[in-house]
């Protein structure tokens, strides 16, 4: 949500990420005390120096980076956009949610259907915030005097209008690129009337096809277990019409 909705934190919310990042950094600090179980010998590791350099050897580098005060940075630099992209190392916490579930699992006392519901409810709603996200920050991409031209800045609700989208308050803003990230995903061919620009356009279009494929293409696969291949439901998403899907799209002409 940094990404997409901010060119740089407003004050209340710069002191609200910067205690998140001190959590973040405080877990990176405990890291090197965790006890870990050898692959090998399946005993449990409480030694200092095996269990540092596990974690150095790992993911240390990644997560350090995460926990870098990037708005400070950015506004440091000029406000260079390309500095903005590195928020995106930040993404790699996801696997802690991963690992969470995969204990949750393989944990015998936690119902299996239970934790695989739980899971792709979460993945849902963390693939729409996202999309959401993206949605919006595709349309700040263009200068203010060219927001007309934009899915959100041409969007009229009654006698509601999103001209001057950016003056708008922050809640209207992610509720309105949250109901249109669920329409898009949740509808076939809907990404081309969401924008009015022809680059917009084929760039939202393109980007719908490529996240409905892999969001389905790991529904499919990856719960397919859980469905028992379709329960006899017929429950089978067809990856080669959803991969043939975007090679058409790919070429959307305005």
């Amino acid at each position: 949500m940094e990404f997409g909705f901010f060119r740089g934190l407003p004050k209340k919310l710069f002191w609200l990420d910067l205690f998140g990042q001190l959590a973040f950094l405080v877990d990176i600090i405990l890291q090197f005390f965790l006890v870990y179980r050898d692959t090998q010998t399946y005993k449990m590791v409480n030694k200092r120096a095996p269990i540092a350099l596990r974690y150095l050897k790992s993911s240390f580098v990644i997560d350090l980076l995460a926990c870098m005060p990037w708005d400070i940075i950015y506004k440091a630099c000029g406000n260079k956009e390309e500095v903005r992209y590195l928020l995106w190392i930040r993404l790699s916490r996801v696997r802690k949610v991963t690992n969470f579930f995969q204990k949750m699992e393989k944990d015998i006392r936690i119902n299996y259907l239970f934790t695989r519901i739980v899971k792709l409810i979460a993945v849902e709603l963390y693939c729409t915030h996202t999309g959401a996200c993206i949605f919006y920050y595709l349309a700040t991409t263009l200068p203010a005097e060219q927001e007309g031209y934009t899915w959100i800045g041409s969007l009229k609700l009654g006698d509601y209008s999103y001209s001057h989208f950016r003056q708008i308050d922050l809640w209207t803003r992610y509720m309105t690129s949250l109901y249109f990230a669920i329409v898009t995903m949740a509808t076939v061919e809907m990404a081309q009337v969401l924008v009015v620009a022809c680059d917009a356009a084929e760039a939202e279009a393109l980007l719908h096809r490529l996240w409905s494929v892999a969001y389905f293409r790991w529904f499919g696969g990856d719960n397919r277990g859980s469905l028992g291949d379709g329960g006899g439901c017929g429950c089978v998403v067809d990856v080669d019409y959803s991969v043939n899907w975007v090679v058409r799209g790919a070429g959307c002409a305005c």
